[in-house]
């Protein structure tokens, strides 16, 4: 099975991609900012194929989060797809779906980001 990490700070959309992502049979893996979500990485035996990352997040941002993941040379394999309400543009190669999310557009991405 699969694991999707949520890294998101608004409760609310956090169990909605939660509920989105088990419904298409993954397993989900939760976290509230950036910290929990390195925080979590470096406890997991087995990395998540994807993380669903927003930008705009109290203690640790979506940018900073990135700067020190891209740093792992483990995470290497780990796909990123940001969902944001970010006016400014995503970082260099990550794909960004706009907030609010489709739940159908959200669910087909991770499917093809992770057969890619």
């Amino acid at each position: 099975m699969l694991t999707v990490l949520v890294v998101e700070d608004n409760e609310d959309l956090r169990f909605l991609y939660e509920d989105a992502m088990t419904f298409e049979g993954y397993a989900v893996l939760t976290a509230a900012n950036g910290q929990e979500a390195l925080d979590i990485l470096a406890r997991e035996r087995e990395p998540p194929r994807i993380i669903l990352l927003d930008l705009m997040m109290p203690v640790m941002n979506g940018w900073v989060f990135l700067q020190h993941f891209r740093t792992v040379a483990g995470y290497a394999s780990i796909k990123v797809l940001i969902c944001s309400a970010a006016k400014d543009l995503a970082p260099s190669g990550v794909p960004i779906l706009r907030k609010p999310v489709d739940l159908e557009e959200l669910t087909r991405t991770v499917a093809d980001l992770c057969a890619a």
